[in-house]
């Protein structure tokens, strides 16, 4: 597959108790999925201290796309992993933050803290067991 042939728009499309809305977005650079295994896909990326870059999510709730910027801020010790700080901000929006600990051998988060604000800027934290 070359890059000319990947699809230039994204569909999001929401079923509230089956009436059914959806729109398609056209984001102007690497669009990815905040949901489950972002983690993983982002322990993909050149992870040292100082990088940078920014991609789109699709956000269901709005059906708009959020510019996420997200930046290497270091290294944390969690348990007896040295992991990879990755924190991630919406451009719009520097409440909604999410910080992943990733470990850089097995290429998952055993760590995540989220700031949720549309729950009155809730902190939800996630434990790798």
């Amino acid at each position: 597959m070359h890059l000319r042939d990947l699809p230039d728009s994204v569909i999001v499309s929401v079923d509230m108790s089956g009436k059914i809305t959806g729109k398609t977005l056209l984001p102007d650079g690497f669009c990815l999925n905040d949901g489950a295994g972002e983690d993983m896909i982002l322990a993909r990326f050149p992870l040292t201290t100082g990088y940078t870059t920014a991609f789109y999510v699709a956000d269901g709730q709005t059906q708009k796309l959020k510019k996420i910027i997200l930046t290497v801020t270091g290294n944390e010790m969690i348990g007896t992993v040295n992991t990879v700080v990755v924190k991630q901000v919406n451009d719009e929006n520097d409440k909604d933050v999410t910080v992943y600990y990733i470990d850089p051998a097995r290429k998952i988060a055993l760590k995540t803290e989220q700031v949720i604000p549309a729950m009155m800027n809730a902190k939800l934290t996630m434990i790798l067991q």
